[in-house]
């Protein structure tokens, strides 16, 4: 059976703080997630 579906990989990571005096910490976890491979980050 032939599929009609191509086969992606996406490497997804997720941060987050408790307070917005961390917004340093965000960044700082959104950078190492990049470093890694991750093709979309998403934070709250």
């Amino acid at each position: 059976m032939v599929s009609d579906f191509e086969v992606v990989n996406i490497i997804f990571g997720c941060v987050r703080i408790s307070t917005q005096d961390q917004q340093y910490v965000l960044q700082a976890q959104i950078d190492e997630l990049r470093k890694q491979g991750c093709e979309r980050v998403y934070s709250e």
